[in-house]
């Protein structure tokens, strides 16, 4: 009978050979292989470290996010996976956000008064801008939803700039899926579906649309 500590201990073990079987691919081709490889290779070693070594998977993520010689896309991606991390992170999430907004990242925290949300909107941006993509699109969306409804007392002109923004964006995720949904891997898609079905309901939006987002997204 397997117990659930032998289990972990398995799992982690075999993270761990994964990550040392990546590194060592990494530094017998290093320097000989297109850009484009060696970034998703140097991504799925940051994910191959998610359960044994967190830090090092945020620094190797951030290094592929500010690497141009990097296709923007992988770039992007890298970006959205921090931003995956944090999200979901809620026992650590202070380390975590310490090792985010450091180095590299310091000044899109500074930039924010020491604003954590609107840090991760600015790195949200960043992701986007690098690649337009409906992960980050849509995040950015849910964001100004946020602070529509936290901020009641916001200036007209600010509401009204925070809804075309927040329509923007879900504008444009609503066209990636349309356009782009069959080929996106099982779990991005369904995180699309549940960030949009999020944004929706802090909006006020249709709760028919939200409920069926919500189950797309399972």
């Amino acid at each position: 009978m397997i117990t659930t500590n032998q289990t972990l201990s398995k799992e982690v073990a075999d993270f761990g050979k994964a990550s040392r079987d990546l590194e060592s691919f990494l530094n017998r081709y290093a320097g000989k292989l297109p850009s484009r490889e060696e970034g998703w290779v140097r991504v799925l070693w940051a994910d191959s470290l998610s359960e044994i070594e967190p830090k090092k998977r945020t620094e190797i993520l951030k290094a592929v996010a500010n690497n141009s010689a990097y296709p923007v896309d992988i770039r992007a991606t890298a970006i959205n996976v921090i931003i995956d991390d944090y999200e979901i992170n809620f026992i650590n999430r202070d380390i975590l956000t310490q090792n985010i907004f450091n180095g590299s990242f310091e000044n899109l925290l500074t930039t924010s008064n020491g604003n954590i949300a609107l840090a991760i909107r600015k790195l949200n941006e960043r992701s986007f801008n690098l690649y337009p993509n409906a992960v980050a699109g849509f995040r950015i969306a849910k964001w100004y939803a946020d602070e529509l409804v936290k901020n009641p007392t916001l200036s007209e002109q600010v509401k009204t700039e925070s809804h075309k923004l927040l329509n923007q964006y879900l504008g444009f995720g609503d066209r990636t899926l349309a356009q782009y949904g069959d080929t996106f891997i099982p779990q991005r898609r369904a995180l699309m579906y549940e960030l949009k079905a999020r944004t929706l309901y802090i909006s006020g939006g249709d709760p028919k649309e939200v409920d069926r987002l919500f189950k797309l997204a399972l």
